[in-house]
């Protein structure tokens, strides 16, 4: 699939593009649905929608991703949505197992009225050439407000910046805390923030140092002085839940997505490695970063748990706001033609 026609095609039309997408992650942030910024005390005013926690979810809409053309990996695993042009961003991950390197894209969805529809495929390229998926794991995908695309990789793992074309800008090496980490379980979620200051993205699992399994590690990276920063992030205790018996594989839980609400406030997807019946933690939590960096764990109150509305997919990984008052999650295919990726936009 070609993409020419779906992406900007000159200078002007990127800055004024640039332009609107600040304007509009503005108004979003104004809106009932973000508030405080990266420095006031109090960062969710009383007026926002996930104030008072849990939300309360209204009317699902449920879209299913057509599969590509020609399957190229995983998709689902990253979810952002583009006020601009009323898309969906996401990202094509590694190839199965056993499997030949796929190519990586960008996909644009277009989801109206429970359907959906693939716009635009951008080939993701380094120095002019097409990325494959044995040199780049992508997992998520945000937008930045300067019209610019962050993703986390989670071989490596590197955060990396792209233009809207699909071309790599940087890539943000790891820190060795980073690097110390299980195999395949690197940066899975990223978010920036609303001034685009600010890049958060988090690890899978914990890294291998940690002696508690259930603590993983948040980071924020400070865009203009390129300064990491770590934060400590307990995941769900898969013992505190009524898993079934003699499961094929042990219940293990992990950190998935990210969304930022403001410049210290981020929504975190957590699900467990089961499906169906057998599906327990499929959760969003809302979660506060200090300015500081502290000894504990950060703070987290559950958003929404979305096995309570019949959630049963096994990988949600893609998590973003298509509006103040809209959750959107998409599940991750794994690069399997038979099963479906599906966008639930959440009204609340």
């Amino acid at each position: 699939m070609k993409s020419d026609r779906f992406v900007p095609s000159d200078e002007r039309t990127f800055l004024i593009r640039a332009f609107t997408v600040f304007l509009l992650y503005a108004l979003i942030c104004l809106a009932p649905g973000c508030g405080g910024d990266a420095t006031s005390g109090a960062s969710v005013d009383a007026g926002s929608p996930f104030a008072t926690l849990p939300i309360v979810p209204g009317a699902i809409t449920k879209a299913t991703v057509p599969v590509p053309p020609e399957m190229t990996g995983g998709i689902g695993s990253g979810l952002a949505f583009d006020p601009t042009e009323g898309v969906y961003w996401m990202v094509t991950d590694q190839q199965p197992a056993g499997q030949p390197d796929w190519p990586l894209y960008l996909y644009q969805v277009r989801v109206t009225a429970g359907r959906a529809e693939i716009v635009a495929a951008i080939p993701i390229k380094d120095g002019g050439k097409h990325v494959l998926g044995g040199e780049l794991d992508p997992e998520g995908v945000a937008l930045a407000p300067d019209g610019t695309i962050w993703m986390s990789d989670e071989g490596a793992p590197f955060l990396i910046h792209l233009t809207r074309r699909g071309e790599i800008l940087e890539k943000v090496a790891p820190t060795e805390l980073l690097r110390g980490r299980e195999k395949n379980r690197g940066l899975e979620g990223v978010a920036v923030s609303p001034d685009g200051s600010t890049v958060f993205a988090i690890l899978q699992n914990a890294p291998e140092g940690e002696s508690d399994r259930l603590n993983t590690v948040l980071v924020s990276y400070d865009v203009r002085r390129r300064v990491i920063t770590h934060h400590r992030y307990r995941l769900e205790d898969p013992a505190a839940f009524d898993f079934p018996a003699n499961l094929m594989v042990a219940p293990r839980a992990g950190a998935h997505d990210l969304h930022a609400l403001d410049g210290r406030t981020l929504l975190v997807l957590e699900r467990d490695n089961q499906s169906a019946e057998a599906a327990r933690i499929k959760r969003v939590f809302r979660v506060e970063v200090p300015p500081q960096v502290g000894d504990g764990p950060l703070s987290k109150t559950l958003v929404i748990d979305l096995r309570k509305l019949g959630y049963t997919f096994e990988a949600p990984e893609g998590l973003t706001l298509r509006g103040p008052r809209t959750l959107a999650v998409a599940n991750d295919n794994d690069g399997l033609a038979e099963m479906p990726t599906e966008i639930w936009e959440i009204a609340f």
